[in-house]
């Protein structure tokens, strides 16, 4: 953070997360040491922060979901998810995406196998995690896909 200014100074502008500079892991499950970049901007200073977040794991849960149900299992979803962080400390990122009428995606990107195998099990490769009561919302089956990142430089 620039000299004299705070997270609370109304000059600064913080990330989604609410934060001038969030936590970033390597893969290791180090923190990463880094330097946030604080520019002024209009009157005010904008903090970008890091750029050394890698998540190892990529999971993608897709769910077909009953268009009549889409919003209650919408709900359902992101109020079942919301405290994944705190009780999943590989958890390194997740959020729920959308294309209504009947598609639903959770991605979570995890620090490790080691990881992702707690929260999901031995089989986390093939056996996507379902929760109770979940199936009467769906047209079929959740299906889960795993990706890795691929640097662009």
């Amino acid at each position: 953070m620039a000299k004299g200014l705070s997270a609370e100074d109304p000059r600064v502008v913080v990330d989604e997360s609410g934060l001038p500079a969030p936590a970033r892991f390597h893969a290791s499950g180090a923190r990463a040491r880094c330097r946030p970049v604080v520019r002024p901007v209009r009157g005010r200073h904008r903090v970008r922060p890091c750029a050394t977040l890698i998540a190892v794991i990529i999971r993608v849960s897709e769910a077909r979901v009953r268009p009549e149900r889409f919003e209650a299992f919408r709900e359902m979803i992101v109020s079942a998810v919301r405290e994944f962080p705190a009780r999943h400390p590989g958890l390194v990122d997740h959020e729920v995406l959308l294309a209504p009428p009947d598609s639903l995606l959770y991605v979570s990107r995890w620090r490790s196998e080691e990881d992702l195998a707690g929260y999901a099990g031995e089989h986390w490769r093939d056996q996507p995690v379902v929760l109770p009561g979940e199936e009467e919302y769906l047209v079929g089956p959740l299906q889960v896909r795993h990706f890795v990142r691929a640097p662009l430089t």
